[in-house]
Formats: structure tokens, C-alpha cells, sequence
């Protein structure tokens, strides 16, 4: 019992000697980690020691005398850990907070644990940082907010309104792999981590590659869209073969539009937002006959305040009827170079920006 007691105590001083790094760099902590971690050394402490009389028997007896001992002790530490890993809140996402705040509630808590002398007074003081750090802040929005994210050559938008949950329209990147822990998340972590919805606008890999890590650490309420391949759904889903999908989330108004039944770039799906007198369209990659029945439907047409445009700003022969239907204040291009449209886009006088340019672009 005192073992156990010494080794779950030592696993607490680990985790909040370690926390201060870990929430600001990552973001989410597992708190069932103050129990797996003693238990994993119960296995991984035989399992090295029969793995290096393996490594030094081996040459003088022809054989691994401990083979079969250490495939099973590492047969027992991969499901133990599997276990631990399927545990609710494994991990938890943290928020953003001040990490000199973090380093005081965890310094404070272990001073608490260690001396005699001040305890009430170090207990006080780490209780406050604590429930400094946890209580939730209001991070509501004044207003509908719209950003897309730095992704290369890749598409992800996150939008939200005031009593709207967190939407993400797609979440892919051809040549950037840190688009979750360098963008997405911390925008979600400055948010305080709300509930989310995942859209989908077709499965390749520069719209949807980031999905599902996303969806692992942030399971959303309801899926829309197409779903990437392998991918598990553990929530709702809504989809549209073709023609129109409405949708509503508190006060925001939402159109899911789809031209063909097909895979690929002229079966992906047009999203539009409708905030108050605010109207946004965000496109995922039909710029030919995808986005000609679209406009032809007539599902697309009326004043626009912002356009992201289709296929990253590549020239397709539906532009001008586009630009025409929508009339956008402005239009916003998600790419990882210069956009084939930007010298139309300067030809018709209005005003655009390219993530290639300006980097995360916010409205």
C-alpha cells in the first residue's frame, strides 16, 4: 500500500512539475495519466530488464531466452494503454491562459504538498490560481466572425456568431502537416474550446486531411458533408446529393449546396452564412459543371459580403458568372502562391486577398 501510495505521488509531482510546458505548447493534459504512468512502469521495468539479458544472452546461447516473456509484457503495456487512452477526457483540452499563471498554480500546489510550515497559505494561493485557470471566461462574439486559416495550399475556415457553436469548413493542407497544433487549435483554445461543428466539402487531402485528428480532439456535435475515408463517425451526419440543404444554429442561418453526385473537385459542396444582413460563401473546389448547375439553379445569387472563391483562385470559365451572381464586397482566395485570378480579380476593381499574401485572414 505504501509503494502505492509513494508511486501515485510521485506520478502527481511528474504531471505538475511537466504541466506548465505542456498546456502552454500543447494545449490538453490527460489526468488519467496520474494513474497510468505507475502502472505502466510495473510492466515496462520487467520488460526492460528481460529485453537487455535478451540483447546480452542472446549472442552466447544462439537464442532469446526472454523472447516470449517480453512480447507478452509488451502485449499487456500496449493494452493497458489503449485502456487509459479511451478513458473520457484522454485528452483534455486546456484554455488559453497565461503560462506564468500556470507555473504559479502548479509551483504553489507542490510547495503546498512539501512543507508544513505554510500550508494554509500555499493551499489558499493554489486554489486561486486554480480556479483562475479552470472557470470558463465569456469568449462569446459580438458579432458573426469569419477566419481563414494559413494552410498553404490547403483550405480551413473557422467561423462563429453569438450563440452559435464553432463551425469549421474544411481542414486540409497539401504541403503544411502542422495545420492542427499551429493554427486550429489555438484559435479553438482562445475560444475556450466550444462545441463544434466539422463541414466537409469533398475527401482530398488539401480540404480534409486535418479532419480527423480534429475530430479526435475536438468531437463535434454534427458532421455535414463528405466523410474521409477510414474516417468513423461518432456524431450525427447531414449531407445533400443535390440542390440545397438549410441549416440553423441559433442565429445563424446556413445553405448547404451541392451541383453533382460525384467525388471529387465538381462534387464538392458550397457552404452559405446568412448572419443578421450578413451573407458569407465559402466554396469548396467546383469551378466547372459542379459550379454551373449551382448557377443555374439560381441557388447561389445575391449580394455578398465575402467570397472565398473555388479551387484556390485557379481561372475557370464560370468565374465571371460567379463574381456576377454574388456581387461580393470581398473576396478572399486560401492558397499556398499566387492566384491564377488575382490579375482579374485587380481587373474587375475589387477587393481581394490571398492567404498566400497576407497570411490568416480574419473578417
Amino acid at each position: 500500500r505504501a509503494m502505492a501510495i509513494t508511486a501515485i505521488a510521485a506520478s502527481v509531482v511528474a504531471v505538475l512539475s511537466t504541466t506548465p510546458i505542456v498546456w502552454h505548447h500543447f494545449g490538453e493534459l490527460s489526468p488519467a495519466g496520474v494513474l497510468a504512468t505507475p502502472l505502466a512502469a510495473l510492466l515496462i521495468t520487467p520488460l526492460l530488464l528481460f529485453g537487455w539479458l535478451d540483447i546480452l544472452l542472446s549472442p552466447l546461447l544462439g537464442a532469446a531466452p526472454f523472447h516470449g516473456l517480453c512480447a507478452h509484457l509488451t502485449d499487456a503495456l500496449i493494452l493497458l494503454l489503449t485502456f487509459f487512452d479511451g478513458l473520457p477526457g484522454t485528452p483534455t483540452q486546456l484554455p488559453l491562459r497565461p503560462q506564468w499563471l500556470i507555473f504559479l498554480a502548479c509551483v504553489s500546489t507542490l510547495l503546498a504538498f512539501r512543507g508544513r510550515a505554510r500550508r494554509r497559505l500555499l493551499t489558499c494561493l493554489a486554489s486561486i490560481t486554480w480556479l483562475a485557470l479552470l472557470l470558463p471566461r465569456d469568449t462569446e462574439p459580438k458579432t458573426l466572425e469569419v477566419h481563414a486559416l494559413d494552410v498553404g495550399h490547403g483550405t480551413c475556415v473557422v467561423f462563429r456568431a453569438p450563440g452559435s457553436r464553432a463551425w469549421i469548413f474544411d481542414a486540409g493542407s497539401r504541403d503544411r502537416s502542422h495545420l492542427t497544433s499551429a493554427a486550429l487549435f489555438p484559435l479553438l483554445r482562445s475560444w475556450g474550446n466550444p462545441p463544434v461543428v466539422l463541414v466537409c466539402s469533398h475527401t482530398d487531402s488539401d480540404h480534409a486531411r486535418a479532419f480527423p485528428r480534429t475530430a479526435s480532439r475536438y468531437p463535434p456535435e454534427l458532421w455535414i458533408g463528405a466523410i474521409p475515408r477510414g474516417h468513423h463517425l461518432t456524431c450525427a451526419h447531414l449531407d445533400v446529393k443535390t440542390g440545397a440543404l438549410h441549416l440553423r444554429d441559433g442565429p445563424l442561418q446556413l445553405e448547404l449546396h451541392r451541383g453533382i453526385d460525384q467525388p471529387g473537385n465538381e462534387g464538392s459542396r458550397t457552404l452559405v452564412i446568412r448572419y443578421q444582413s450578413k451573407r458569407v460563401v465559402l466554396s469548396g473546389d467546383a469551378e466547372g459543371d459542379g459550379l454551373d448547375l449551382m448557377l443555374q439553379r439560381g441557388e447561389l445569387a445575391g449580394p455578398t459580403d465575402l467570397l472565398l472563391v473555388p479551387h484556390h483562385g485557379s481561372d475557370s470559365p464560370w468565374i465571371g458568372a460567379l463574381l456576377a451572381a454574388l456581387t461580393p464586397a470581398e473576396v478572399w482566395v486560401s492558397c499556398g502562391s499566387a492566384p491564377a485570378l488575382g490579375p482579374e480579380f485587380d481587373r474587375r476593381l475589387l477587393r481581394w486577398k490571398s492567404t498566400h499574401e497576407y497570411g490568416p485572414l480574419s473578417w
